[in-house]
């Protein structure tokens, strides 16, 4: 019996989920630097892992993601240096292809990139930042696609999803795509006037410009405010005991320091509460406090005590006073 195959046509599996993969990675659905679990993608694609697991290979070889032993995968990301890198080989490669594509196939390229301009206008009338992308990075690609030559076309290729992903991050900007679209009409217009000296100092500006906008926009993500991390007050308190240990608190120090932290925290008092912990660990390990002290009862009556704290945090040595205090009371 002959071993199943595929149908003519029919896409393999693995080749299936890169196609999905790669497109949530430009769409921005996967974000840039964001953890890829194949359970997960499995399960949203509807397939086991093992097909899974070999288009994360294959996006590997493309640039798309990036794995470490011992890790999960991470989709792709790019440092300010790595954008200017990538908007200066952009000039190199798309003035290149439009001064081609303008000295072989002027008029066609100008029909369809009037096409193109076209439907984005009608993108941008509805707001409809997910064609609008589709159709900016369509008019590129059809630059290339005219300028007769195939392998400056498969460089572009190789390098065109990591340009879709940073160019898509920008297109959900209603204003940046007005301004975009009216740069592409005019190039469009000076592609089909054959004007190649403005069209490629349209696109040198379009390009840096561009460039500049991402490079913006990561600045604005690196400076924006991190929302406040919640953790719970038990969680809290377990941290603390754990790191008075290891700064050779003892039991009794430790449980008095952390009922006063999560006492203040409780009530709001953060200036009292575990914001002090870290000072609190640099009196212990520096010899200020004395993190197992030997609390004394100088003297004692039936009424009353006096107790010698020493060198003992506040919260043991007020703690071990209430303790007393009650003890005597009964």
């Amino acid at each position: 019996m002959d071993a199943p195959t595929l149908r003519e046509g029919t896409p393999k599996l693995s080749d299936r989920a890169r196609d999905a993969i790669r497109e949530q990675i430009i769409s921005g659905d996967l974000p840039m630097g964001s953890a890829l679990r194949e359970s997960e993608l499995a399960a949203n694609l509807g397939m086991s892992k093992i097909p899974v697991r070999e288009a994360l290979v294959q996006l590997e070889c493309e640039g798309m993601i990036t794995t470490r032993p011992n890790r999960s995968p991470r989709v792709f990301e790019m440092s300010p240096d790595d954008i200017r890198s990538l908007g200066e080989l952009r000039e190199m490669l798309e003035i290149e292809a439009l001064r081609l594509a303008i000295a072989r196939r002027a008029l066609p390229l100008a029909t369809r990139l009037r096409e193109i301009t076209g439907q984005m206008a009608g993108a941008l009338s509805t707001r409809d930042s997910r064609s609008y992308k589709l159709l900016d990075n369509a008019f590129h690609h059809a630059i290339f696609a005219e300028c007769g030559n195939v392998y400056l076309e498969k460089t572009h290729h190789m390098l065109s999803f990591r340009i879709q992903a940073l160019r898509n991050k920008l297109s959900r900007e209603h204003e940046l795509n007005a301004r975009s679209l009216a740069e592409h009409e005019q190039l469009a217009a000076l592609i089909a006037a054959s004007d190649t000296e403005a069209a490629e100092a349209l696109m040198r500006s379009h390009i840096r410009d561009t460039t500049q906008n991402y490079l913006a926009q990561e600045r604005g993500a690196s400076a924006a405010p991190r929302p406040p991390s919640r953790v719970m007050q038990a969680e809290m308190e377990r941290f603390a005991g754990a790191a008075m240990a290891a700064a050779g608190c003892d039991a009794p120090t430790r449980a008095a320091v952390i009922r006063a932290l999560s006492h203040a925290s409780s009530l709001g008092v953060d200036t009292h509460g575990y914001r002090l912990l870290p000072h609190y660990l640099e009196g212990f390990t520096k010899g200020r406090l004395n993190p197992a002290p030997e609390l004394r009862f100088l003297r004692e009556s039936a009424g009353a005590a006096l107790l010698d704290g020493g060198d003992a945090h506040g919260a043991r040595a007020t703690y071990a006073a209430v303790d007393k205090a009650v003890a005597l009371a009964r």
